[in-house]
């Protein structure tokens, strides 16, 4: 146990490091919980058409293509099909997806325009904001990995997504969002974003210094077919790589020290510092309790039937649970060249990107 009238310094580091889990771990129990809770009251409650009136602002929808997806036919109709009644299309053709979507920007006609990627069924409710943004999900596809992936961004990217802008805090992602453009181009424009890889994150962080942003209540489906554990990883380490560039130091120290199995651990540790309980049974009541509130969690953002079993779910629960680390590794091993549809990028620090020019099978001859 901790003795306060101690100087010996190692007793300092070892209170340091254990108040240090203590706060880490409280921090993550009250985003889970907000979430939850948030979550709760807030998704699934659609604007309806009533409530719209009869004079609403036109938007004009930019559907950036970066190759070809399994259902990119349904993903592009499902925007035709839009009950909102004034809404515009436009589509770029150029790689990458910042170069692809520049000249539809620029021909966008409302003053409202929505990015929705490629892989996202389609979905509006009324912009009268600076920003609308969507958490990204996915639709239902057979497989255990698109289970694994179904469970990760119905609960370990909603832990933060939620709670981040239940407190005011930006976090968004590229898959689904409206925004003004007149407020857009007060910071330089589409385009000028192309310099980054994560044109999303510098994106929407600038929208929101000016002005109010809302989380629309209905998740961003992405709709891409089945999904392999394999190809799950690869995408989780393509954005940790993006992350560790463009926050270094939250990405490389406290995001794997917030994920379960090795929260746990230290958490465990610290309580049994302090309070002498016992770490085994702390740890087995943390990860019980985090599958549980997890899977509270991902049926509130399916608002429906899940596709797999409560077995099934525990056992890809752990699956991406411990893919976590495996997932920071190799990213921490290799951070700065990111491999993107067919290209190469080199990410430096900050995150400006460069094209990492690949030699052709005749330049190797």
């Amino acid at each position: 146990m901790w003795d306060l009238d101690t100087t010996d310094t190692w007793s300092y580091v070892v209170f340091v490091v254990a108040s240090a889990a203590l706060l880490i771990y409280s921090s993550m129990m009250m985003f889970i919980i907000v979430t939850v809770v948030a979550s709760k009251i807030f998704l699934h409650k659609p604007t309806s058409q009533h409530e719209l009136g009869d004079v609403v602002p036109g938007v004009s929808i930019i559907k950036p293509l970066v190759g070809v997806d399994p259902l990119l036919e349904y993903n592009l109709e499902s925007h035709f099909k839009l009950s909102y009644p004034k809404a515009s299309g436009a589509n770029g053709i150029v790689n990458p997806m910042v170069q692809n979507m520049a000249p539809a920007y620029a021909a966008a006609q409302y003053e409202y325009v929505w990015i929705s990627s490629s892989r996202i069924e389609g979905k509006l409710q009324k912009p009268n904001v600076s920003l609308v943004h969507q958490i990204p999900f996915t639709t239902d596809s057979p497989g255990f990995g698109s289970s694994v992936e179904k469970i990760y961004f119905g609960s370990a990217m909603t832990r933060f997504y939620v709670s981040f802008n239940v407190l005011g805090l930006c976090c968004v992602t590229g898959m689904s969002y409206i925004f003004k453009k007149p407020l857009l181009d007060q910071a330089n424009g589409l385009a000028w974003f192309g310099r980054y890889l994560a044109e999303d994150f510098f994106l929407t962080r600038a929208l929101h210094e000016r002005g109010h942003m809302v989380m629309s209540a209905i998740p961003a489906k992405q709709n891409v077919g089945q999904t392999t554990v394999c190809g799950f990883i690869n995408r989780m380490v393509r954005w940790m790589r993006l992350r560790l560039n463009m926050m270094t130091a939250v990405t490389g120290i406290l995001e794997p020290l917030s994920d379960c199995f090795p929260l746990g651990i230290w958490a465990g540790w610290a309580f049994y510092h302090f309070f002498a309980i016992n770490p085994f049974i702390f740890f087995i009541f943390h990860v019980l309790s985090w599958l549980v509130l997890d899977y509270i969690q991902l049926k509130t953002i399916q608002n429906g039937k899940l596709l797999f079993c409560k077995a099934e779910y525990v056992i890809a629960w752990m699956v991406r649970e411990l893919s976590s680390t495996y997932v920071f590794i190799l990213a921490v091993l290799n951070p700065h060249h990111i491999k993107w549809g067919r290209h190469t990028y080199k990410v430096k620090m900050g995150g400006l990107v460069e094209l990492v020019q690949e030699k052709t099978k005749l330049q190797q001859l």
